[in-house]
């Protein structure tokens, strides 16, 4: 977990170097709820990111996992925008209590249509500060030429914004 933290560091670091924006996604935020001086120092970022522009993202495909520490609480409590897909938990009306959603928004959240190419969009619950909207989140073909890359099948020279030399 160290080795976590160290990463999220220095990028933290080199974001409040530039006067650029700055989006910091870390994504399976599973791996770092596991230790308390990572979501010590997670915490810290959520503090103090809006000084230098950074945006932190917290993406996790399993929401127990994060409700699981009590110190992840904190971090919660600072997002006030959320985004929630497909959620396959086991019990949703568990958790969807920390998150103020009705029934009915639990049922959308249980029930919402993952993304596919035959469908073209996938469902998703979007909140800020407790305000909950259904949505269709669309890609761009490009995007989704990312999404389906096989590298063992294609070269990267396919994919989109990339040049060949």
């Amino acid at each position: 977990m160290l080795t976590l933290q160290l990463l999220v560091s220095l990028v933290y670091e080199r974001a409040k170097q530039t006067d650029k924006k700055v989006v910091l996604a870390m994504d399976e935020f599973r791996s770092f709820v596991r230790d308390a001086a990572d979501l010590h120092f997670i915490e810290t970022l959520f503090r103090h990111h809006r000084h230098h522009d950074i945006s932190p993202w917290i993406i996790t495909q399993t929401v127990d996992e994060f409700l699981a520490r009590e110190e992840s609480q904190t971090i919660l409590e600072m997002c006030s925008i959320k985004q929630f897909h497909l959620l396959e938990s086991t019990d949703v009306a568990t958790w969807a209590d920390r998150f103020g959603l009705n029934p009915g928004q639990q049922r959308f959240v249980r029930d919402a249509q993952p993304g596919s190419a035959d469908v073209g969009y996938s469902d998703a619950l979007f909140g800020v500060d407790g305000e909950w909207r259904e949505l269709e989140v669309h890609t761009v073909p490009t995007e989704f030429d990312v999404v389906e890359f096989d590298p063992e099948a294609e070269s990267s020279g396919s994919l989109p914004g990339v040049e060949s030399t």
